[in-house]
């Protein structure tokens, strides 16, 4: 881990890690408000659950069917399938939403976070490609890896 430091504020902190994925952290100066990219935070059986900043991708994401939900983003579907790794529809939801470049929340405290999912997926062969997922440690504290 290597830190930088002029004139006494901490302008950033650089980790590299090496376990097959490609990791890379956002460096932000402290006191900066900068959202993370969008990213899927949750999947529900009705709805994916968007959080970030969506604003580059507004427009393409409201053609998905993304509405505002209180103060998250979420775009409804309806379900095919009982089980979420054969359900068609929610397939080619995180399918389109991966290709537009949003990213998949890893979230400890979710029983299936959609990471995990996208992952599931792929060991099942009902995704091919790799896909990018979003971590945090702390507030404006992430890391994006790539998942090949």
């Amino acid at each position: 881990m290597a830190t930088w430091q002029s004139f006494g504020k901490l302008f950033g902190v650089a980790t590299l890690f090496d376990f097959g994925e490609k990791r890379c952290r956002k460096n932000l100066p402290l006191g900066d408000t900068v959202q993370p990219p969008a990213y899927v935070s949750l999947i529900h059986s009705e709805f994916v659950q968007l959080a970030g900043d969506v604003g580059s991708d507004l427009l393409v994401l409201e053609e998905l069917g993304m509405i505002r939900s209180g103060s998250c983003w979420q775009i409804p579907f309806s379900q095919s399938n009982p089980s979420a790794f054969e359900d068609r529809t929610l397939i080619e939801l995180v399918s389109q939403l991966r290709s537009l470049g949003v990213k998949f929340g890893e979230d400890f405290k979710q029983m299936c976070d959609p990471a995990t999912y996208m992952r599931e997926l792929r060991s099942r062969s009902a995704l091919d490609g790799g896909f990018d997922t979003i971590a945090f440690r702390g507030p404006q504290d992430w890391i994006i890896t790539t998942v090949p």
